[in-house]
């Protein structure tokens, strides 16, 4: 299996809640939370799908309203905003 190796924020709460199950399941936290995401069935079962289905909504609505960036825009600004 290819894996990435990344940092994600948790609240604490859900934290404790994942490292405490993955425990009683003898896994390692990343194989759980591997096991959940690929797992829909997993995630509706807990309300996390619809959880998860407001955030993208969301998020697609934001990209939507604000239109397209200029990447490049953005970046000359910050790199000469010191500069000036």
């Amino acid at each position: 299996m290819n894996t990435f190796r990344t940092t994600i924020n948790l609240d604490q709460t859900l934290h404790r809640q994942l490292s405490v199950r993955a425990a009683a399941l003898g896994v390692s936290l990343s194989h759980l939370v591997n096991r959940l995401l690929s797992n829909t069935n997993a995630l509706r079962q807990s309300g996390a799908a619809a959880d998860l289905d407001n955030d993208l909504n969301l998020f697609r609505h934001l990209a939507q309203k604000s239109g397209r960036t200029d990447w490049v825009k953005v970046l000359r600004e910050e790199r000469n905003r010191d500069h000036d």
